[in-house]
């Protein structure tokens, strides 16, 4: 038995209506500096989480990278006679134990992050066939049920084995570099920058890796004053243009960092601003920048810029949008804040994600705020429908005896602010459903203190909180003094009679007083607080209203709009002001820099709009097989070009917009009664660039035979040939288990079929086939002695009965008398491809003998049937130190696979 194959197997928050009118707020300093945190910009590999796609940069082991990704079905060992290969289960069939799907990942990861572009093209050479080989059982040291630390060391030591075979490769470097990582061990860093070298030898076009050789040169230095002074010479201006801006605005970030740590803010802000201004795609650098200017930004303008260029740098970023729309809507320019709102929305749509009601109630306000009121109750009324279909589902799971016309009467209460922007539309319109939208109001007032009272940890502030606000809608909309008593002193029996502001007292006495017709007692107290106070400048507007003083009113009402334009008292006082004057305010007549902001908004190029809804104008991928049909053994390499189709540069990381990975979902048919679709994911490395171009492609080639794909078609089924079709999915996640699909800026693709071909046995192709083993001299031979191989352990039935014993005799002599003809390389190769069988034992009792390490290592991983194999202990005396170090790892790893079955 061949050792180690692989085995297979809504919460809302309350408000102050008056001061704090927006409920959607989270902290985009927070989030940046949780980023900035964890950021390590010496590391390349990144973690990856399918769901968010709001990521830390710093790196994190390929396992971790794939430990969400759900089990999916299973493979189970399926032997060619002695081969101890291992093939698909059927679909639907069950292995008998657990299998580590996440180290299976690991495997088909490792092998595919990187580019072929030395496969292209390339003969059937017996180095990289070899190379190929020690690749695969590489991957199987790290696809074992049991993942061990010998187990990686001995993967680790297997590519490194092929990198030396076939060191024009930099798919087997880059498998290389991320072992290495996965190990993270200091005596390993002489050949981890020996590898970096070379895949940077070989792409040069490859700037994340340069960016990390040239991070890990600066590494070494011992002092912040030394890593300074390099970070400084680098960047250099005659420097620059060699290095590329995208790397030389990462390393100006880095440099800005180092001088945040020395507490060097000058030069943090200086470095940070030039890191932004290099490269327009470096989204941390961006972030850090939105953050950290925003709290300096003189005035909003300022601060909305820093905005939009986060939001520019990453379509994907919900965090930024909210910010600059809240930022937009305060002040003023409510088309711009409408419109921002709208893509965020889709946002949360896109990830299966209910948007909260905070952004509802803001991007209802900015409607309205424009004077789209029927969109603004559209937008409030889909809220509505939605929380009734969720409702209802609920009602119908607690009592499935509900019929469909009772349920269909159901109806959710929303949430309190909902319902009051609500109210407050139809209060300045007049029309039938202003009385409704007042007992929807009290409805949903009385659900969310019932469900404030179900929760132990709800505090007593919370409570009264939502007391004060239902008090003041009272007043407000519904003219109700007789429910207000009651509500201010459940509030103050929450909060102690010293809990309300005496501002806010004061303007809930006067408010009492005007609804009770005492307007000298209620212009007194709200006089005496409506300098700081917008709630009791619309108390005196009123006054003036209903005195029939519009001069005094629309003066009153023009402060209100003009202190809170964004609020809801702000656009409700501004459609009353319309009416009285007999149009709406200009944005210039707000005195605020809405103009300017809308203007800054409106440079948005408006199909940045529709990145969400129609990712792929924005981001396209395709897969390319690079033949229709491909040969026994050969190289299969699939085209992966992903385009950016954007007017802006987009980065390519674990920040986004584009994620490094990509997953293939591969479908194998070897006949029509074989067709297996439930092979295990492969994972593909796309982070060759640290940005995409604006409408341009990058190429990413893949080797399928690096990946498990070559277990199938590589062993019993080489004869028989078989089609492959590939479905790629970029920016994924797994909303649901088992279910792979786009996230924001996703997309899906399917290659053609791509077809392996095997050969049509028969006797004269057998004869053929012996002749060309019996005097291997062309390189097509070996691959011939390959196939041959395998009609040893698998003979048609179509050949005749009479002629059967006499082909097989034939073959396993032809085979044996080829095998002495070649070369060790070609040898080495042929002993990893050879079933064990009683007619080829020759081969492998010359194999036993063998001094060449090649040889040797084949015997080894192919081979060897378990731990007391007296192969093992010969090789731990091979004079061959790269055999010594395979047996022990091959010896320890099945002894401990032995001890925990």
């Amino acid at each position: 038995m061949g050792i180690l194959k692989p085995t297979t197997h809504p919460s809302w928050q309350t408000i102050d209506p008056i001061s704090s009118p927006h409920q959607c707020q989270r902290s985009t300093q927070e989030s940046i500096a949780a980023r900035r945190s964890s950021y390590r910009p010496t590391r390349r590999f990144a973690e990856v989480e399918f769901v968010a796609y709001i990521h830390s940069p710093a790196r994190t082991s390929s396992r971790a990278k794939c430990a969400q990704i759900e089990a999916l079905p299973n493979i189970r060992p399926a032997r060619r006679r002695g081969s101890g290969r291992l093939r698909p289960s059927a679909p639907g069939v069950k292995t008998g134990s657990a299998m580590r799907l996440q180290q299976l990942i690991i495997g088909n990861f490792l092998v595919l992050i990187c580019t072929c572009s030395s496969c292209l093209g390339a003969d059937l050479s017996p180095e990289r066939l070899l190379a190929s080989q020690y690749l695969r059982a590489a991957m199987s040291f790290v696809e074992v049920e049991i993942f061990t630390v010998d187990g990686l060391a001995g993967a680790t030591h297997l590519t490194n084995q092929a990198a030396a075979l076939d060191p024009d490769n930099a798919e087997i470097w880059r498998t290389l570099v991320e072992l290495l990582d996965l190990g993270d061990r200091p005596e390993d860093d002489e050949l981890r920058n020996t590898a970096l070298e070379n895949i940077a030898r070989i792409d040069p076009q490859d700037d994340a890796i340069r960016f990390r050789l040239i991070n890990q040169t600066i590494a070494q230095k011992q002092t912040a004053t030394e890593r300074i002074e390099a970070y400084e010479n680098l960047l250099a201006p005659a420097k620059r243009d060699q290095l590329g801006n995208a790397i030389a605005s990462r390393l100006a970030f880095d440099l800005a960092l180092l001088y945040s740590r020395t507490g060097d803010v000058q030069a943090y802000s200086s470095w940070l601003a030039e890191a932004v201004v290099l490269d327009k795609s470096n989204r941390i650098a961006a972030a850090e920048a939105a953050g950290f200017f925003r709290m300096n930004a003189p005035n909003p303008y300022d601060e909305a810029e820093l905005l939009v260029n986060l939001m520019l740098t990453d379509p994907t970023d919900v965090i930024a949008k909210a910010a600059l729309a809240q930022l937009l809507l305060d002040e003023g320019a409510y088309q711009a804040a409408d419109r921002i709102y709208q893509i965020t929305s889709q946002i949360h749509s896109v990830l299966g994600s209910i948007a909260p009601n905070g952004l509802v109630a803001d991007q209802a306000v900015a409607q309205w705020g424009r004077g789209h009121v029927q969109p603004a109750l559209q937008t409030i009324g889909s809220r509505q429908m939605l929380a009734d279909t969720i409702f209802r589902h609920a009602a119908a799971r607690a009592n499935p005896e509900l019929t469909r016309i009772e349920l269909g009467s159901l109806r959710s209460p929303i949430a309190p602010t909902l319902a009051t922007i609500r109210a407050a539309i139809h209060n300045r319109l007049q029309d039938e459903e202003a009385h409704s939208s007042l007992l929807d109001i009290n409805e949903s007032f009385a659900a969310m203190h019932k469900a404030l009272n179900a929760q132990e940890n709800a505090s007593d502030q919370t409570r009264a909180g939502l007391y004060l606000q239902q008090a003041w809608v009272m007043l407000w909309l519904a003219n109700d003094v007789e429910a207000v008593g009651p509500l201010l002193d459940a509030a103050k029996e929450r909060l102690g009679p010293d809990g309300i502001s005496q501002t806010a007292q004061t303007r809930f006495d006067g408010w009492i007083a005007l609804r009770q017709g005492k307007d000298e007692l209620a212009v007194e107290l709200l006089s005496s607080v409506s300098e700081d106070d917008v709630a009791a400048k619309l108390g005196l507007a009123m006054i003036h209203l209903k005195q029939g003083d519009t001069k005094n009113c629309a003066r009153e009402l023009l402060s209100v709009v003009r202190t809170q334009p964004g609020s809801l008292i702000g656009v409700w006082a501004a459609d009353l002001l319309a009416e009285i004057i007999g149009r709406r305010l200009t944005r210039d007549e707000l005195q605020t820099q809405a103009s300017r902001l809308e203007e800054l908004v409106a440079s948005i190029p408006a199909v940045y709009d529709k990145f969400t809804i129609e990712p792929k104008l924005a981001v396209s991928m395709r897969l390319e097989p690079t033949k229709n049909a491909f040969g026994p053994y050969e190289p299969i390499i699939v085209n992966l070009v992903i385009t950016n189709h954007s007017p802006f540069p987009m980065a390519i990381s674990s920040g986004g917009p584009i994620q490094p990975r990509v997953i293939l979902l591969p479908t194998i048919l070897i006949t029509r009664e074989l067709r297996l679709d439930q092979m295990p994911p492969l994972i593909v490395d796309i982070d060759r660039r640290l940005r995409l171009e604006p409408h341009k492609p990058v190429t990413i080639p893949i080797d399928l035979r690096r990946s498990s794909i070559n277990e199938v078609i590589n062993g019993a089924y080489a004869l028989r040939g078989a089609s492959i079709k590939l479905r790629a999915v970029l920016n994924f996640w797994m909303p649901n288990k088992g279910v792979i699909r786009p996230s924001i800026l996703g997309s899906e693709s399917e290659s053609s079929t791509i077809r392996i071909d095997g050969v049509r046995v028969n006797v004269p192709w057998i004869k053929a086939a012996i002749a060309s083993a019996l005097n291997p001299d062309q390189p097509s031979d070996l691959a011939i002695m390959g196939l041959l191989s395998s009609i040893l352990s698998d003979l048609p039935q179509n050949i005749p009965a009479e002629q059967r014993q006499q082909l097989l005799a034939e073959a396993a002599e032809a085979l044996i008398t080829g095998y002495l003809k070649l070369d060790p390389t070609s040898q080495a190769w042929l002993l990893t491809i050879i079933p064990t069988v009683e007619a080829l034992q020759s081969i492998v009792r010359m194999a036993q003998k063998s001094t060449n390490k090649h040889i040797q290592i084949s015997y080894l991983l192919y081979h060897v049937e378990n731990e007391n194999d007296p192969m093992i202990e010969a090789a731990l005396s091979s004079e061959h130190e790269d055999v010594r170090i395979v047996a022990k790892l091959l010896k320890n790893i099945m002894h401990k696979l032995t001890d925990n079955k």
